[in-house]
């Protein structure tokens, strides 16, 4: 009987086992065709997934990446650096941003009183910001140091004073 059992185990339970578990790891690896299942963002700020017969992320053709269109892990961008920012007689709050060189910035602002601007003249950056209407600014930090942003529109007596500061730091 023990016999009989060994040969049972040895010619059907163990290759069953064997298979079920080939089985199993085929089915949770990688394939091109699921390779959707992840997603980044590329450097213009659209999001993709993996895509390709290797399942590299891929950006559209107007994207900044390498000229093979392919991202690798030295290549990837950094996240987005998100801020919520007012602007009001006569200040920025927050009036500090500190960022990494590299970073992708974004900057949601909002005048709360009259009608404010704000200017970064090294990121070419100048908007106008009307009351109550909120703003997205996006640029990459692609140069380091200390830059003072400031009130683009005469808001009154103290706008002149009107200013804060964006570090980017290396």
């Amino acid at each position: 009987m023990f016999k009989c059992l060994v040969v049972f185990v040895s010619k059907f339970v163990i290759p069953i086992l064997l298979i079920s578990v080939l089985f199993v790891a085929g089915c949770t690896s990688q394939q091109p065709a699921g390779c959707t299942a992840d997603a980044m963002i590329c450097p213009d700020g659209t999001a993709v997934g993996r895509t390709g017969p290797n399942c590299e992320f891929k950006c559209p053709t107007n994207s900044i990446v390498p000229s093979d269109n392919t991202l690798s892990a030295a290549t990837l961008p950094l996240p987005v650096k998100e801020f919520n920012m007012t602007a009001k007689k006569y200040e920025f709050v927050p009036g500090t941003i500190t960022v990494n060189n590299g970073d992708e910035v974004l900057i949601n602002i909002v005048s709360l009183d009259v009608t404010h601007g704000i200017s970064i003249p090294e990121y070419n950056i100048v908007e106008t910001l009307n009351p109550g209407e909120p703003k997205t600014i996006r640029f990459a930090a692609d140069k380091t140091g200390q830059f003072t942003f400031s009130c683009s529109v005469y808001c009154g007596s103290g706008h002149s004073a009107m200013s804060g500061t964006l570090i980017v730091n290396p």
